[in-house]
């Protein structure tokens, strides 16, 4: 797995793109418990965070008229609002 640099997704090419979204779709699916050596740092940062670069990528695919299952995309949505009611309420808890 690799995240690569948010000024490098213009210019990657196309099955490195669509690879960079499985591959954050699997780290947004992972997280809080990753730990890929190359991006367990991603658990030091809040999950929206992280879908909000997978946002940047599906904006770069759609610029490239590069198609993408509606239905992948969604599951990451869910599963992003899954984990933040999840911390959401867990810090509720304790104030």
């Amino acid at each position: 797995m690799r995240i690569w640099s948010y000024d490098l997704i213009p210019v990657l090419p196309k099955k490195q793109l669509m690879a960079m979204r499985y591959e954050l779709g699997d780290i947004i699916k992972q997280y809080p418990n990753i730990t890929h050596g190359l991006v367990k740092f991603a658990n030091n940062y809040d999950v929206k965070y992280l879908y909000s670069y997978f946002e940047d990528v599906l904006d770069e695919l759609d610029k490239r008229n590069i198609n993408h299952t509606e239905k992948y995309d969604t599951e990451i949505y869910k599963t992003v609002n899954q984990k933040t009611k999840f911390q959401f309420n867990y810090l509720n808890l304790y104030n």
